[in-house]
């Protein structure tokens, strides 16, 4: 948890130097005061929004395995229904 932390405030340092160092960097020529408190509050808003994002995007992940988990699980009892009660002993290893 503490290195989740450092590596996030690492990110934000080297990004506010790249914001206030932009001049230099020569990434652009007319960068402004106005300019620069955009994109210091895009950042700050990405950082407030993006983990929550993240968690929901990781959320639908879950439950999409979930159901993939379920329906391969439910297949796969079935199947060992089927093949504990069929007549033919032969069908019954024969997956395919």
């Amino acid at each position: 948890m503490v290195l989740k932390e450092i590596i996030i405030l690492a990110i934000i340092l080297v990004l506010l130097y790249v914001l206030f160092n932009l001049d230099k960097i020569k990434i652009t020529k007319s960068f402004t005061a106005k300019n620069r408190l955009a994109v210091l509050i895009s950042i700050i808003l990405l950082l407030i929004i993006g983990p929550v994002i993240i968690a929901a995007i990781l959320t639908l992940v879950s439950v999409f395995v979930t159901i993939i988990l379920v329906i391969i699980f439910i297949s796969i009892i079935m199947f060992l229904f089927y093949s504990f009660f069929s007549k033919n002993k032969f069908k019954r290893i024969k997956l395919i």
